[in-house]
């Protein structure tokens, strides 16, 4: 009797309880319904120009945001990291962050480059120039390039804003507005590209026979599209090999995946002098190198070859 009575007491408190709503009963009169938003294949966007990037995440409809970062061995201008990854998925109106490669600042930090003790080191007829400056850093774009039949390089460039103090009125009539800068032979910096964005630190001088001022010796170049800074001295004793030097620039029938050299093609393989290749022909870097690199001598892709 007395179980009977808990029984009928347990069930009345059970059917009297309020009843809560269930997450999936109908909604309530008049309120929205809402579907998940389709998801979206995100692309992989690293390495790409930010414009590139921009026009993929635009076609999708998918808004994005940008943040410089200063790097080295990357391109000004490319994307270098994407979040969320590629292949990752995305509801629609989610944003990519890109993270997008800056050139670092133009001149280094001071002491990282260092002059030598004779400011006209390595100069043919060193008399002829008049020295306006020491360790001096300039900044600008390459307008011209030239190889010089002695194996010099004369390289124009126009400056920067803030450095069209070092040019004279004969740089801006002869030198297609811009400075020359003087890669002596022997000296193994690679010859940069017309458009390239550069720094240089050498002498500063004015050359007496030609009337226009220069960066004549050059100590190191900052490669700022690429991030990279090479500091290589000319040799102490001027050079005057002929123009039919093998490996240097003149000549014929050179290859032009090689920039600032001539190595010549058909004559058999080329391998950076030092290391363990076995020729027949040698060239001594770091040289530029574009593809397709017949030779082989870029084997990490970056764009130099021979270096170190």
């Amino acid at each position: 009797m007395r179980q009977g009575l808990v029984g009928l007491l347990l069930m009345l408190s059970v059917c009297s309880a309020p009843k809560s709503p269930s997450a999936s009963g109908p909604s309530a009169p008049g309120a929205p319904v809402t579907s998940p938003s389709p998801a979206i294949v995100v692309p992989s966007l690293e390495g790409l120009t930010l414009s590139a990037a921009e026009m993929q995440l635009q076609a999708l409809g998918v808004a994005w945001s940008v943040e410089r970062q200063e790097t080295t061995g990357s391109r000004t201008g490319t994307v270098i990291s994407q979040s969320p990854g590629a292949g990752e998925g995305i509801l629609l109106g989610a944003t990519v962050s890109l993270i997008v490669a800056e050139a670092p600042d133009p001149i280094p930090s001071p002491g990282t480059v260092k002059c030598p003790g004779n400011a006209l080191l390595g100069v043919y007829h060193s008399y002829r120039l008049t020295v306006l400056g020491t360790c001096e850093w300039f900044v600008g774009t390459v307008v011209a390039i030239r190889a010089e039949s002695d194996g010099d390089h004369h390289v124009d460039v126009a400056p920067d804003k803030g450095y069209g103090k070092f040019l004279d009125g004969g740089d801006r009539e002869h030198q297609h507005g811009g400075l020359l800068l003087e890669i002596i032979k022997g000296q193994k910096l690679p010859v940069p590209f017309v458009g390239e964005r550069i720094s240089v630190f050498g002498t500063w001088v004015h050359d007496t026979n030609h009337g226009w001022n220069e960066i004549h010796p050059i100590w190191a170049i900052n490669y700022l599209d690429l991030g990279s800074l090479l500091r290589i001295l000319p040799p102490a004793t001027p050079l005057y090999p002929s123009a039919q030097a093998q490996g240097g620039v003149g000549g014929g029938n050179c290859d032009p995946a090689y920039p600032g050299v001539c190595l010549h093609d058909g004559i058999g393989d080329y391998d950076c002098a030092g290391g363990s290749g076995n020729g027949p022909n040698y060239v001594a870097g770091p040289i530029r190198v574009l593809p397709p690199d017949p030779f082989g001598l870029d084997s990490d892709g970056d764009g130099w070859g021979c270096v170190g």
